[in-house]
């Protein structure tokens, strides 16, 4: 993991700052990836990506009372 860590903070795919928590999302095949991080959130297209407005629409304010 550490290699892909470095290729992708060579080739700036995601924030360094960001990218193990991309690759622990990634591996652990997560379905949903929350984050206020706008830039994160458009390089990272193989998740459901959602700010938590966003997750509470989805999934909390549709359910009925």
């Amino acid at each position: 993991m550490k290699a892909e860590a470095s290729q992708i903070i060579a080739e700036k795919l995601v924030p360094s700052e960001d990218v193990f928590i991309y690759l622990t999302a990634k591996y652990g095949a997560a379905e949903i990836f929350l984050s206020e991080n706008r830039e994160l959130i458009k390089i990272i297209a193989d998740f459901d990506c959602l700010t938590s407005e966003e997750f509470l629409d989805k999934y909390l304010r549709q359910m009925p009372p």
